[in-house]
């Protein structure tokens, strides 16, 4: 089971930071100056269209995959945690593995949103689940779990 613990200032200040590098790539609709307002879709959609240009090499080049997995990663991350009430944290599981983790108030379900998004970034071959995996989760359609439980999503 693992344990968890709350984001330092500088962990926060951090994943602030990324989210606004990640919003500077993503590719928002003509006329969409800027996020306020927006549909959670509008950004979720243009964080998985930049995942399928990247794996298809049409995307920025000039950066690490590590970079982009990282920066994406928190701007969906946050983006989850606004629609799902859910919030950071970072975990540390069994194997002394730690990782920074979006989890739901009552800690049935965690996701590593950098993870995640790296895994899509690295192989693709995996199947482009971005979109589908925040409709669930924003939509309460997720498999059966307890409280507590930290069940990975992602």
């Amino acid at each position: 089971m693992p344990t968890e613990r709350p984001l330092t200032p500088q962990e926060r200040e951090e994943l602030n930071e990324l989210f606004v590098l990640a919003l500077e790539l993503v590719p928002l609709p003509e006329g969409l100056e800027d996020l306020d307002g927006a549909q959670p879709a509008v950004l979720v959609s243009g964080v998985r269209e930049l995942v399928d240009a990247i794996r298809e090499g049409q995307g920025p080049t000039d950066l690490e995959s590590d970079d982009l997995a990282t920066w994406l990663g928190a701007l969906w991350g946050d983006e989850l945690c606004r629609v799902a009430d859910w919030e950071w944290v970072h975990l540390t599981f069994d194997n002394g593995l730690g990782a920074l983790a979006v989890v739901s108030r009552d800690r049935a379900f965690a996701c590593l949103p950098l993870h995640f998004l790296y895994g899509l970034l690295s192989t693709p071959a995996f199947d482009n689940t971005i979109a589908l995996l925040f409709n669930m989760v924003a939509g309460g359609h997720l498999p059966a779990s307890e409280p507590g439980c930290y069940v990975l999503l992602g």
